[in-house]
């Protein structure tokens, strides 16, 4: 439309193209809220083109009204009442304009790019800043004009109307104008908390990440020192970063006093701060379990340290004193068995290492009790470790988990395999003991079996010389003696 053709029409008619066009613009608003055919930008862009004709049709109406003189005094009539309550109420609708944009940015919801979509809201807003700061201006202007008119001793019939809309229009800049403001505060300490935030949450994650990917139950004392030393360090690591938390926290209070004061001036409540306020409670919760965590693991590292010294220590000193038992009773059998004497000594040495592997059963099952409360406390941690695991990452897929290494399969087995010696030493300790007292029952038989052979030799020799008519039985004696002699030894030998 030219300013020309503009010219040719009342006053209520380009008011009403102006109406129709916040009108329109504040359907667009409304429709597109929701909608996933418009972003940001697209807004944006509506925005600036509405903002653009706004003023092309601004000021073809203050070139219509150039030249216009306010009454003075004694002079006003009705078309100059009727003429500054439309411009009030003009005014007025642009200011309701600014304000359902306001609130409708007010409105939206939290995006997924937080920290993109409230600068391009901060930059949105300025502009409507911008705006109010001009029509505040304007409405200064037109309110002193509108003073006069009605201070005026001749008042119209629209005069009471013009108050009316004045006042109401004065109380809309206010309450517009301070909205508009503390929503601008609220936003530039929503950037600090969103801002804030990411930095707390990459820092959570950090130190959560690393405690999840622990993936070893220590083997020996120095993987429990090394994991004790990479815990406390990493505690001392958190502590430092503590200050992250606290200046959020700080943030998280003023964003939440300036939103109580938005909401005094707009009675609505401020969802984007809740949402800030859960979130950051969130991550509360989660700072202060990683350092609950931390704080468990030191201590379970420091019983499963005490636990696995007194095993290796219990193990250790069996083991060696099962290896020396094995050599000794390996050399007491290695001696050939001889007279009686060397019996005798061979059976002492044996009692006497059976008297001491029965006094180490004692020592055994100590170390049966060791080995189950280490393997308690391996157990115990490699609970601690996936249980943390699985409540930071719940959908992840069992197979997808990295297995956690664990020895307690290890201790068991090497228990065993100690308890398995000592039983094998015990045994072989007793039977050889029973071996060895065999035979020198054995020897004892024979010696008595040869005893008696010389003795009836002797005998037969006597008889023989005494009776030679019986010669012919001497041969018969003989061989009574013979197998009497076979039968000792054969009865030794079994």
């Amino acid at each position: 439309m030219s300013f020309l053709q503009f010219k040719t029409l009342r006053v209520e008619e380009y008011r009403l193209a102006l109406r129709n066009l916040e009108q329109h613009y504040q359907d667009f608003l409304r429709d597109s809220q929701d909608s996933q055919m418009f972003g940001a930008e697209d807004r944006m862009q509506v925005e600036s083109n509405y903002n653009r004709a706004n003023h092309h049709y601004q000021t073809m109406v203050s070139s219509a009204e150039q030249g216009f003189v306010p009454p003075r005094a004694g002079e006003q009539d009705e078309s100059v009442c009727k003429t500054y309550l439309s411009k009030i109420k003009d005014l007025r609708l642009r200011l309701e304009g600014c304000e359902n944009r306001t609130v409708t940015r007010l409105r939206q919801p939290v995006d997924k790019e937080p920290l993109k979509a409230c600068a391009m809201k901060t930059a949105e807003q300025m502009k409507v800043q911008s705006e109010l700061e001009g029509l505040k201006k304007d409405l200064s202007s037109i309110a002193e004009k509108t003073e006069e008119v009605l201070a005026s001793p001749q008042q119209s019939s629209s005069a009471p109307m013009l108050r009316s809309e004045l006042d109401i229009t004065l109380k809309k800049m206010e309450h517009v104008y301070g909205l508009s403001n503390v929503y601008l505060d609220k936003l530039k300490t929503i950037d600090v908390v969103i801002r804030n935030t990411e930095e707390a949450e990459d820092s959570l994650k950090n130190y959560e990440t690393r405690l999840q990917d622990v993936c070893k139950v220590p083997a020996d004392e120095k993987e429990v020192e090394d994991q004790r030393s990479q815990l406390k360090a990493t505690r001392g690591e958190a502590e430092a970063d503590q200050a992250v938390f606290d200046r959020l926290q700080d943030e998280l209070r003023r964003a939440t006093a300036i939103s109580d004061k938005m909401t005094r001036v707009h009675s609505e409540r401020d969802t984007e701060v809740d949402h800030y306020r859960q979130l950051v409670s969130g991550l509360l919760e989660r700072w202060q379990a990683l350092f609950t965590q931390m704080d468990l693991r030191l201590r379970e590292l420091d019983l499963l340290g005490r636990r696995m010294r007194s095993y290796r220590e219990s193990y250790e000193s069996l083991i060696r004193w099962l290896g020396e038992a094995r050599q000794r009773q390996e050399k007491i059998q290695s001696v050939p068995i001889g007279d009686g004497k060397a019996l005798g000594d061979q059976l002492a040495e044996e009692k006497k290492l059976l008297e001491e592997i029965e006094k180490k059963k004692t020592e055994v099952e100590s170390c049966q009790k060791n080995a189950k409360a280490y393997i308690d406390s391996v157990k115990d941690y490699e609970f601690l470790a996936l249980t943390y695991r699985a409540l930071q990452d719940p959908m992840a897929s069992p197979l997808k988990k990295p297995r956690m290494e664990c020895a307690s399969d290890n201790i068991i087995q090497e228990y065993v395999t100690l308890r398995t010696r000592y039983s094998e030493l015990m045994t072989l300790t007793r039977q050889y003991i029973k071996f060895i007292t065999d035979a020198q029952r054995r020897l004892e038989d024979d010696e008595v079996s040869t005893r008696v052979g010389k003795e009836l030799d002797h005998v037969g020799k006597s008889f023989s010389s005494e009776t030679p008519h019986l010669g012919d039985n001497k041969q018969v004696s003989e061989d009574g003696a013979e197998t009497n002699s076979f039968i000792l030894f054969s009865s030794l030998l079994q």
